[in-house]
Parts: C-alpha cells; sequence; structure tokens
C-alpha cells in the first residue's frame, strides 16, 4: 500500500463519531481533520475527545475545506441530498448504507462520482469479517461446485422488548427508518458478494411483528417502520434465494447462512464455518490466519475492526483513482433490491377474498 496520507472530513456525530472518526484517526492513510454535527455542544465534545481540530453544526461548511475525502454517516433521508454536495464538491465519498431513499436517487450518486472521476465508496464493512471472506473464497474455489441455493437467516434480539421507547430516526419512516433498509441493506450486499451474482426475480415483505411500542411518556404509538423482512428470489445464474431477518426475537440463536452446490454445502452458523462434500456430514473448518481482522479496537467497537478493512480499499481507491468494490455501483444495485422488497409488498398484500377469485 502507498505512502499518501489522505484527509477526511465526517459528517455525523453518532455512529460517525462512535465508528467512523475512531477508524480513520486509528488508519495510517487518513487524517481526520473536520467533523459537523447538529449538536454544538455534543459536536466541540466530540471534536476535543478526539483531538480533531474543525468543528461545526452546519455540515455544508467541510464542503468549503483542503480534505480529500468526506465521510457521510447521518440517518438516510440525508444521504441523497449530502452524497450529491460532496460530489458536486469534488469530493471523494464514503458514505453510509443504506444508500438512498431509492434506487433513483442511488442511481444518481452512483453516475456523479463516474462523471466526476471520484472515489464514491458505501459502507458495507461486515462483508469483510473472515469467516464470510473465508466462505467467499471456498465459493470462488469451486469447493462446493455450481452455487444452486443460498439462504440466510439473521436474528437479533435489540428489538424483542415491545417496551422499547420507539424514538430515533430508526423508528420513523420520515426518515427511512426501518431493518429493511439498516440490516437488509447489509444481508444483501453480503449474499451478492459470497455468490458474485445479481438479482434477477425478488418476492419479499417487509415484517411488523411488533406494530405497536411505548412512547417516552408510556403511551402506545403505531410504529411506521418494519422490524425485519423476509425476501426470496433468484439470481442471473439461476441460484435460488431466501433470506429472512428478525431482530424482535427473544435469546435470538446464531445467524445462519447455508449455500449449496452441485458437490457440496457449506453453513455459517455465528462465526463459525461447516462443509460438507456431500459424503460425509457436515464438519467445522478452521478459518485461516489470513483472513483475521485487527482487534485492537474492537474492545472499543465491535464495528471498527472490518471498518478498516474498508479503509484499506478506500486508501487503495484513492490512490489508483478507481473506486473499488463496496462502491457506489453495489450502493445501487442493493438499493434496486430494497426498493423491490417494498414494491413485492405492496403489490401482493393481501388476501383476495372474491369467492369468484377461488
Amino acid at each position: 500500500m502507498g505512502s499518501q496520507t489522505y484527509k477526511v472530513a465526517i459528517i455525523g456525530t453518532g455512529f460517525g463519531a462512535k465508528v467512523h472518526a475512531p477508524s480513520f484517526i486509528e488508519h495510517e492513510r487518513f487524517e481526520v481533520v473536520g467533523i459537523a454535527g447538529r449538536s454544538e455542544e455534543k459536536t466541540a465534545r466530540i471534536a476535543e475527545d478526539l483531538e480533531i481540530e474543525q468543528w461545526t453544526t452546519n455540515w455544508k461548511d467541510l464542503l468549503k475545506m483542503d480534505v480529500d475525502v468526506v465521510s457521510v454517516s447521518t440517518p438516510p433521508y440525508l444521504h441523497h441530498k449530502m452524497g450529491k454536495k460532496v460530489l458536486q464538491a469534488k469530493k471523494h465519498l464514503l458514505l453510509e448504507k443504506p444508500t438512498a431513499s431509492n434506487a433513483i436517487q442511488a442511481k444518481e450518486l452512483a453516475r456523479l462520482a463516474e462523471e466526476n472521476s471520484l472515489v464514491g465508496m458505501i459502507c458495507h464493512e461486515f462483508r469483510f469479517l473472515p469467516h464470510f471472506n473465508f466462505v467467499r473464497e471456498l465459493i470462488q474455489a469451486g469447493k462446493i461446485g455450481t452455487v444452486r441455493e443460498f439462504h440466510a437467516q439473521e436474528f437479533f434480539g435489540f428489538w424483542a422488548d415491545e417496551r422499547l421507547p420507539a424514538k430515533g430516526w430508526l423508528f420513523d419512516s420520515m426518515y427511512d427508518g426501518g431493518m429493511l433498509g439498516a440490516l437488509g441493506s447489509h444481508v444483501i450486499d453480503r449474499t451478492r458478494y459470497l455468490i458474485s451474482d445479481e438479482f434477477k426475480e425478488i418476492f419479499g415483505r417487509p415484517l411488523k411483528t411488533i406494530p405497536t411500542r411505548t412512547t417516552s411518556d408510556g403511551a402506545f404509538k403505531e410504529m411506521t417502520t418494519d422490524d425485519g423482512f423476509q425476501l426470496i428470489g433468484s439470481t442471473i445464474r439461476g441460484i435460488n434465494v431466501s433470506i429472512i431477518a428478525s431482530t424482535t426475537l427473544h435469546s435470538p440463536p446464531p445467524s445462519r447462512y447455508v449455500i449449496g452446490g452441485s458437490q457440496g454445502t457449506i453453513m455459517i452458523e455465528g462465526s463459525t464455518v461447516f462443509f460438507s462434500d456431500g459424503k460425509e456430514t457436515m464438519k467445522q473448518l478452521e478459518i485461516p490466519e489470513k483472513f483475521n481482522l485487527d482487534i485492537k479496537l474492537a474492545e472499543k467497537d465491535r464495528r471498527i475492526p472490518p471498518f478498516l478493512k474498508l479503509l484499506d480499499r478506500l486508501a487503495i481507491s484513492l490512490e489508483n483513482k478507481k473506486s473499488l468494490s463496496p462502491n457506489l455501483q453495489d450502493a445501487w444495485y442493493n438499493q434496486i433490491v430494497l426498493d423491490s422488497v417494498k414494491t413485492s409488498y405492496n403489490l401482493n398484500s393481501g388476501l383476495n377474498t372474491d369467492p369468484a377469485f377461488h
């Protein structure tokens, strides 16, 4: 890897302060020189704690600074607006997921980056977790032959308690909240990443397992966002895909991925990889050390180690003036799938009770 250092400005003092800023500060190829947030008190405190020289409550101020990259870590409804302004200011862009409010907006960002010869990347850092990279290598090496089916089950419990106060952008559709975007964008990205194929056909629906939650004053509030989703579909090469994601399970079991091929099956349970060649039962595989992450900052936030891998690719992209994956083209494809799940549900939801139909 080269030696040039790139100057970075960060928009957002939530995830931006917890993961983006510490990761950029830790990485030898980047220097954080500015940060923007809505709260003057909070932004000033974060800038002082992280030793960031300049801070502002007007994110547009960052676009006037001498920076190479602007990292956008804000609620999704702001992604298109901010990302567009960043690219129009001729700054390279690192954008949080989900990409935008819809695929049209996502495509515009990808087009702007390409037309202006700018690097544009999306924050799908979890594809760099050791077990996913190991399984991708096994699949590409033909370990299970031709991939025929892919099944993913993502289980979490952080929204299991219906008394959990419904506050923040994640619980509000006006801000593009909900788990289809927040969690689903990651699952869809790693599906495409693992099987190296694109979706062709999609049926799906967002889930509202807990339709009402309490507010801060104890009243009940109808939820406007999903807390999980289901998807079935197929890819261009004919791989059958099924995905279910839930955030409402008490004591959730480990997430599970099962990839079946013409010569064997791979299963990921949690972060453990299993394999069968079709002749023997599943056996655990040891993940090679080359896939290990630098975990010295994992205690601070477990999301930082894979994020550092993403920054490795961002640095190479800037050096070569070409956006490596996950880039804004990936972001557009992922957004198409998210939109398709919603469209499928809107077109097919409900039962037809007309006797003539049956």
